[in-house]
């Protein structure tokens, strides 16, 4: 049999309805606008006046964490579960979706983080501009070969240059290991699922090799689904009033246990339901007008994702 035989040749399909397509399309919204909230967000603020600084309010500190943590942090493992589920819901072919995925992650990956390099080059020459680089290992001009090839692979802390990349980066790499992933997971599917919830809760914010730890998990996670034949729309079936009272509860227990240890379950569990809810709210737009507008805007998430970076820090 050929390299490049069809994946899951003997499976039946993973089936999503116009519906639950239209829905995941609305979820890609809502969920980068999460993305947003979570590279605007700064842990400690330093107000400057006249005569003295003085830190930011505690009011405004819950706020910050309670937007771009406790209720943003599951929008990237979203990002990952729904990639893992579009790209195994049906049989495809190793080279033809690298050759597809090199022009929708590849190309603009290395065009967007060597145009972010050349912006940090030209801004670095200009004495006006340069004194807003007193990082000296963003200095182009001191970089040695290994600086160079980190700033686009990331291989040194995870990041490239323009390090909201690293999700596509660790995108590309995981479509390359699609296969293999599944294979893997197939020996024993119960025991990998396992595996990597505490592979996700033990060793999250950490890296294999570059890949980050929980984009590894969740690519899983969205694996298992299709695998399972779980239908994403099973989630209508936990009343709405109910759902929302967890989260909620969750969120406020995220947000007081901030600065403890127990956060580590906490968040992770928050993210976990996190995810469950924002899909689950998507049905609310199905039969409005609301739906046709975020169905459009849908259509220019992956760009929003691209290009908020370098606005949030020109900005």
């Amino acid at each position: 049999m050929q390299r490049d035989e069809l994946f899951n040749r003997n499976n039946q399909e993973y089936t999503l309805s116009e519906e639950e397509s239209k829905r995941i399309s609305i979820l890609k919204v809502w969920l980068t606008v999460m993305v947003l909230f979570i590279h605007s967000y700064s842990e400690a603020v330093i107000v400057t006046v006249e005569n003295g600084s003085y830190d930011t309010k505690l009011w405004l500190e819950i706020l910050k964490y309670t937007l771009s943590q406790a209720i943003s942090r599951c929008a990237v493992p979203g990002f990952f579960i729904i990639s893992a589920i579009l790209l195994y819901k049906k049989p495809f072919k190793w080279k033809d979706n690298i050759e597809k995925k090199a022009k929708t992650l590849l190309v603009p990956y290395v065009i967007l983080n060597g145009f972010w390099i050349l912006f940090f080059i030209i801004t670095q020459n200009i004495p006006s501009l340069s004194i807003y680089f007193p990082n000296e290992e963003t200095i182009v001009a001191n970089w040695g070969i290994i600086q160079w090839i980190d700033a686009f692979v990331g291989f040194l802390n995870g990041y490239p240059m323009l390090y909201p990349l690293w999700f596509v980066r660790d995108l590309f790499v995981l479509n390359l290991l699609a296969i293999l992933i599944k294979k893997i997971i197939d020996i024993a599917p119960n025991t990998m699922f396992l595996f990597l919830i505490m592979m996700w809760l033990l060793l999250n914010g950490t890296h294999l090799f570059f890949l980050d730890i929980q984009g590894i998990c969740f690519w899983g996670f969205g694996y298992l689904i299709v695998k399972k034949n779980v239908s994403i729309s099973s989630i209508d079936h936990i009343r709405p009033k109910v759902f929302l009272f967890i989260y909620v509860v969750l969120i406020i227990l995220d947000v007081a246990t901030r600065n403890s240890f127990l956060n580590l379950i906490v968040h992770r569990f928050n993210i976990i339901v996190g995810i469950l809810f924002w899909f689950s709210c998507m049905t609310k737009f199905k039969t409005t007008n609301i739906n046709r507008v975020l169905l459009w805007f849908s259509s220019f998430s992956f760009s929003i994702y691209l290009f908020h970076e370098m606005n949030l820090t020109i900005l």
